[in-house]
């Protein structure tokens, strides 16, 4: 399906914003273990030219919210290989990181 740039603005409505907040809530509540949520998965190759790469998962979860509130939180969710260590395992839950947009750049990323 393919939108018109007029038809963008249809997709912000109360009730589209309504829906995905309880999606967001049901993904924090691990629902998405057993049931299919809606998401948005970006796949690419491994660039070799690269100092950085992505060696695990990454979830990236978007919220249109206004400009003066825009911020960039980090936060890691340990897989299963992390649940056997108690002190790894509350240093990953630990770990947070919360900057406003205009502290985030791309070197920061």
């Amino acid at each position: 399906m393919t939108l018109g740039l007029g038809a963008v603005g249809d997709l912000d409505n109360e009730r589209r914003l309504r829906i995905l907040g309880v999606i967001d809530k049901l993904r924090e509540l691990g629902i998405s273990e057993n049931v299919s949520l809606p998401q948005l998965v970006v796949v690419g190759d491994q660039s070799i030219a690269s100092d950085l790469c992505t060696r695990f998962a990454t979830q990236i979860v978007l919220r249109r919210t206004p400009a003066n509130e825009a911020e960039v939180r980090v936060t890691i969710i340990p897989g299963p290989d992390a649940q056997g260590d108690e002190e790894t395992l509350d240093g990953l839950l630990g770990f947070s990181e919360t900057l406003s947009a205009e502290e985030f750049d791309s070197d920061i990323f």
